[in-house]
């Protein structure tokens, strides 16, 4: 019963690994589509969208502490 689960296990593994590699294989084949000039502006755009959500967690951390030390 072990070894079942085991190369049950194994095989899923295997097939979510395929997924993984198939997945890595159309974003490459999509980004070598780009232009350097356009994968510098998706970075770009990548980076302002982590700042903005950053800004925001701390904002929304900010609230939480200041509604907490208000109930106080």
């Amino acid at each position: 019963m072990l070894n079942n689960q085991r190369a049950t296990d194994n095989r899923q593994g295997v097939l979510m690994n395929s997924e993984s590699t198939q997945s890595k294989n159309k974003l490459q084949e999509t980004l070598s589509n780009y232009s350097l000039t356009e994968l510098q502006e998706l970075l770009a755009a990548i980076d302002r969208e982590i700042e903005v959500r950053s800004f925001a967690e701390s904002i929304e951390a900010q609230m939480r502490l200041f509604m907490r030390r208000r109930e106080q």
